[in-house]
């Protein structure tokens, strides 16, 4: 599998792991392209009106790529996902 030829391939983001694209391709092709909340359907490279199938990390911890840390989620239910995750300030103040 040659990952410059993936179609879907995310660009490497600052802060993440080398190999973040490819963990997150991955993912996203496990899960079939869709939201593994909603269902709704993100082909590689995006889909309508610019929406985008991302993965996110149920710990917080980008750096944690472990499989049962990693979820793909559409662009909607990733950012609902962000904000019921606990901030490291909620923790220290409960």
């Amino acid at each position: 599998m040659d990952p410059q030829n993936m179609a879907g391939l995310a660009r490497n983001e600052p802060g993440y792991p080398a190999e973040w694209p490819l963990v997150a391709w991955i993912v996203k092709a496990q899960a079939g392209w869709a939201c593994e909340h909603c269902g709704r359907a993100l082909p590689p490279g995006g889909g309508r009106r610019g929406r985008v199938l991302g993965v996110h990390h149920l710990d917080g911890d980008v750096h944690n790529l472990t499989s049962w840390n990693l979820v793909a989620l559409c662009i909607r239910c990733h950012g609902w996902a962000e904000r019921q995750q606990p901030s490291v300030d909620d923790v220290d103040q409960a």
